[in-house]
């Protein structure tokens, strides 16, 4: 609880009751428009009824206003809202995780070149076959061009992954602002997930079976990066979007988007 709340709950309790809990959804002051959101809810021992106090412009409204419990429909389209809700953000977090997961095959592949071989034919004395797998690319010395070609493409590789990695870990922060201390640890499982696939699917292809002990190290690279990279994105995904919102809403449409400064223990800048 910061002081704004404490202040708030000491000036309620002294002139109308104790509190009794506070306002967990988004309910406008009817008079100045305010966001109530996390205000102290008391009961008026008068009236019997749970009201709480604008902050703002010191009016107070019925703290259960706003509640559509009669609304049989209008709860049944916000369960189908919240629904598709869940899958935009399975979908959301999932393409991150498949995208994480193919930027460390397609670093590996770029060290790799497709290589014909011919070996003897299992019990065929004296026959052949032709197999193909994939080896180490082999850049010439003096072929200078070709060497820096390849780091720079690597390269690209590598901060990719790291700002994909921030990006998730950004939109995890704003559009899961709810988990926080260690539910926010199963974000870490997204490219834990991705750089597994990426060890499992290069393993499991046997044209690639004299390279796998040399794939681990640089799957593990990736791994690094994108925690790195997710870390970065938690920490500052929500300031980054409050000094967007800051700049491109005015104050009034910024109260529907509260959470955002609650959640972090911020006054929501009027």
């Amino acid at each position: 609880m910061n002081e704004i709340e404490s202040e708030a709950r000491v000036e309620s309790e002294a002139q109308v009751g104790p509190v009794i809990s506070n306002i967990h959804t988004d309910t406008f002051c009817e008079s100045c428009g305010y966001n109530l959101h996390t205000q102290a809810v008391v009961r008026d021992e008068r009236l019997g009824l749970l009201v709480c106090r604008c902050p703002e412009c010191g009016r107070w409204a019925a703290a259960g206003l706003g509640t559509s419990a009669s609304r049989v429909w209008l709860n049944r389209f916000g369960t189908l809202l919240l629904i598709g809700w869940v899958l935009v953000l399975l979908v959301v977090f999932g393409l991150g995780t498949l995208f994480m997961g193919m930027l460390p095959y397609g670093y590996l592949m770029s060290f790799t070149r497709w290589q014909q071989f011919e070996v003897p034919a299992p019990g065929m004395p004296g026959q052949h076959m032709i197999i193909y797998r994939y080896t180490l690319q082999d850049v010439p010395p003096a072929d200078s061009q070709a060497a820096s070609d390849q780091r720079t493409g690597r390269t690209i590789f590598m901060c990719v992954a790291t700002a994909l990695a921030a990006v998730v870990g950004g939109l995890h922060s704003v559009f899961l602002w709810h988990a926080r201390g260690r539910w926010r640890v199963f974000a870490f499982a997204m490219p834990l997930l991705a750089c597994l696939g990426t060890w499992v699917i290069w393993n499991a292809d046997r044209e690639t079976v004299d390279l796998r002990q040399w794939a681990v190290p640089r799957i593990a690279l990736f791994f690094l990066l994108e925690l790195l990279g997710l870390s970065l994105g938690l920490l500052a995904g929500r300031p980054i979007v409050r000094g967007i919102l800051r700049v491109l809403l005015p104050p009034k449409p910024r109260q529907h988007l509260a959470f955002l400064w609650t959640v972090d223990k911020k006054r929501l800048p009027i």
